[in-house]
């Protein structure tokens, strides 16, 4: 008889959304263990900044893929993609539930359908000629060769601009159509994914009330600490809007107040980019993150019962 694919509850949507609240809840009612799809608690050293699980909540329930790197550390999709189909054979030969909870749509794609593979010949002299490029002219380029993959890339990540343009110089094709084709693999789990939204207004309340609260917990002081370790905006994670501003507020003198603000103003736009990808995802189940808690509950006791396939 042959063995049934590990069932998984991916809990996804923006940031602020109450994904910890429920992830937690739900992780109690059936007995789960918790993936993290979300790229930046990946990073050791980054907890306030990254809104991470407390040590308490991630002692109450184990949870998988937090604190894993250096913040000067490489770590891609694909690597997520080979770690958490380790970490899921392994909770699922204990006969545990799984739960993955996220806000990186591309780890979930690589999870739920794998990743789709590239030649490496010269992979490494075309990475070392993109990163001598100024990620302006970077992204103006990615305008011009991958229009669909630039509308979703802020102008600033400049780690997916140039993994955009790295798969052009590879291939001479662009990477939405890559994307495009590999979303019709076949899937390698049983899953549900329930996406978590709220309304405009109240998402951009709470993240406003996030930001205060990390600025509240000792945001400033880690950054201090990450700066003091040698780590800066020359690393991915800490030229992300929640430490680039603080960065910029302990070293160029911009104000706290003025980082508050734009951290708080760059995270609503961020939020808004993920509702841009999950919207095309069609096979989300989306439920109001306050209203629907009751559906919420059902949804997922319905399919790790096996009523939802």
């Amino acid at each position: 008889m042959q063995e049934s694919k590990p069932k998984l509850l991916i809990l996804l949507g923006p940031t602020a959304c109450r994904k910890t609240y429920y992830s937690l809840l739900l992780a109690q009612q059936h007995n789960a263990e918790i993936i993290s799809a979300d790229s930046m608690l990946i990073y050791k050293h980054l907890d306030i900044g990254t809104a991470k699980p407390s040590k308490k909540e991630q002692l109450k329930i184990p949870h998988h893929m937090i604190d894993v790197i250096n913040p000067d550390e490489y770590f891609s999709a694909k690597d997520f993609e080979i770690a958490v189909d380790k970490i899921i054979s392994d909770i699922h030969k204990r006969g545990k539930s799984i739960i993955v909870v996220g806000g990186t749509g591309f780890f979930i794609k690589a999870l739920t359908h794998g990743l789709f593979d590239l030649p490496k010949d010269h992979l490494f002299e075309i990475r070392e000629k993109l990163e001598m490029e100024d990620t302006e002219k970077l992204y103006e380029r990615l305008i011009v060769i991958d229009p669909e993959k630039a509308r979703v890339i802020h102008h600033h990540d400049r780690f997916r601009i140039i993994r955009a343009l790295e798969v052009f110089d590879l291939t001479g094709k662009p990477i939405s159509e890559f994307q495009h084709e590999h979303a019709y693999n076949k899937k390698k789990y049983q899953y549900i994914k329930m996406g978590l939204f709220l309304e405009r207004p109240v998402m951009y309340e709470a993240i406003n009330n996030r930001v205060d609260h990390m600025m509240h917990s000792g945001l400033e002081d880690e950054v201090r600490k990450l700066l003091a370790m040698g780590y800066g905006k020359q690393h991915k994670p800490l030229a992300c809007f929640a430490y680039s501003y603080f960065i910029d507020a302990c070293k160029h003198g911009i104000s706290l107040r003025e980082a508050l603000e734009k951290t708080k103003q760059e995270t609503r736009k961020f939020a808004k980019r993920q509702m841009t990808w999950y919207k095309k995802d069609k096979e989300i189940h989306w439920f109001h993150a306050i209203k629907d808690e009751k559906n919420i509950l059902k949804c997922c006791n319905d399919f790790f019962k096996g009523g939802i396939s």
